[in-house]
């Protein structure tokens, strides 16, 4: 299985839990663009209002290569979950939004090791 399609499969298996329906468009980072330990981001889309469930998810494909498919979905999860909270912390500062994220991430699947 490629890297993209474990990407993939990861955030198919997010989106079922969490009961989520939103487009992720993913390709794989620029390896200059990413540090070591980065394995997913997501960002809007730039659709705007026009299509406010999609987002684009980059990621670390040597970083992905070396994770398990357990550790996979919980990151596939966290990333969701900004999905899901986007709306509501558009005025927020980046570490207020992060440190929700984590809440909710913790209570749903638990610690990312590593």
């Amino acid at each position: 299985m490629t890297q993209k399609r474990r990407v993939e499969s990861a955030l198919a298996w997010a989106q079922k839990r969490l009961g989520t329906s939103y487009h992720f468009i993913v390709s794989a980072a620029n390896p200059e663009d990413v540090d070591g330990h980065t394995l997913m981001a997501i960002a809007r889309t730039g659709r705007g209002d026009s299509d406010p469930n999609a987002f684009h998810v980059v990621f670390n494909a040597k970083a992905v290569k070396a994770t398990p498919m357990s550790d996979l979905r919980k990151i596939a999860v966290h990333e969701n979950l900004h999905a899901i909270i986007w709306p509501c912390t558009q005025r927020a500062p980046r570490d207020k939004e992060e440190a929700a994220v984590y809440i909710i991430q913790r209570a749903l699947v638990g610690e990312i090791k590593g």
